[in-house]
């Protein structure tokens, strides 16, 4: 009796796949925003840097998200700012230990101070690798 198993069959190749059309674009794209002094537009998705305001890693820099891009001043964004676990539990959003993410509303661009420092609550872009 023959084995009806897929696996004792005559491999077959597969029918080719048809071309895939590219995605569509998206039916209402945000343009871009300069942001005051940016060199370049932010728009909702994009990596930055936050600065911590208050705790006692106040002054150091965590990654972010920019959520929202407000529309009347595009150098305020609304970020969730991805923090370090227990060690930034007393930072301004009250972080518990399970916490790992922040909500910065309204935060502003910094393009950073003359000391290479950065004003604690703005945000920046990264630098380049």
């Amino acid at each position: 009796m023959p084995d009806p198993s897929p696996f004792n069959q005559p491999h077959l190749s597969p029918a080719p796949s048809p071309a895939i059309p590219p995605p569509a674009a998206h039916p209402h794209p945000e343009p871009p925003h300069p942001a005051e002094n940016s060199p370049q537009p932010v728009t909702p998705g994009r990596a930055v840097h936050y600065v911590l305001r208050q705790g006692r890693n106040a002054g150091q820099v965590r990654p972010a998200v920019v959520i929202v891009v407000h529309e009347q001043d595009p150098s305020s964004v609304n970020l969730h700012v991805l923090l370090d676990g227990s060690n930034d539990v007393d930072c301004e959003f009250g972080a518990s230990f399970l916490q790992l993410v922040g909500w910065a509303t309204s935060a502003r661009y910094a393009s950073g101070n003359p000391d290479g420092t950065f004003t604690p609550g703005t945000w920046h872009w990264p630098p380049r690798a």
